[in-house]
């Protein structure tokens, strides 16, 4: 079982290497909507993921949600779309944060959505949301030194996953929740257990 999840962390890796292989901003469709893919964010084209948690959020009529880390602002632009009344997009790369910004503006959403650059929580301290969903990078590496890009993947020793376990409970309305999508395939399952 460790083979294959090594297997697949380096499948992962190279996908993500490919990606960064493209040498200008281009377009993808997301259910049938364009979206501005900038170089070095990661990119649905190449994980295909994004179309799920779209379909799966629990997204209510006039709720306040938080999408952190946003990439492209694609999963924010939707939970918008699906009725929330105002939705923060957070990414730490300022890149992701620009392209989700330009995505935003493209949909003239920017009234309902705000997007800021920041590590998880950082950027919305005392603020209460509905719904909280962060796509948390699965890859469970040792290493601490990976560049901004791979940590759409990678989180050494988990260290974020437990910022975010712990710090999530202060960010929720009493009737809110908290989602996060995982690979039990490539992540580490005995490791994030305990954490939960």
């Amino acid at each position: 079982m460790a083979k294959e999840k090594t297997e697949w962390l380096q499948m992962s890796k190279a996908t993500l290497q490919k990606s960064l292989q493209e040498k200008d901003k281009y377009f993808i469709r997301i259910k049938n909507k364009r979206f501005i893919v900038l170089k070095e964010v990661f990119s649905p084209k190449y994980f295909n993921d994004t179309i799920f948690f779209i379909d799966a959020l629990p997204v209510q009529k006039k709720c306040k949600a938080l999408d952190m880390g946003t990439g492209i602002g694609a999963v924010a632009i939707f939970m918008a779309m699906k009725g929330a009344e105002k939705v923060t997009a957070t990414d730490i790369n300022p890149l992701a944060v620009k392209n989700a910004k330009k995505n935003v503006k493209l949909y003239k959403l920017s009234k309902k959505i705000k997007v800021v650059q920041g590590d998880l929580f950082g950027p919305v301290k005392k603020q209460k949301f509905d719904l909280i969903f962060w796509n948390m990078p699965w890859g469970y590496v040792e290493k601490n030194k990976i560049s901004m890009t791979e940590r759409a993947l990678f989180d050494p020793k988990y260290k974020s996953i437990k910022k975010f376990v712990k710090e999530a409970k202060n960010h929720l309305t009493k009737k809110g929740s908290a989602f996060f999508g995982f690979s039990t395939t490539m992540g580490s399952l005995e490791e994030i257990m305990p954490i939960l």
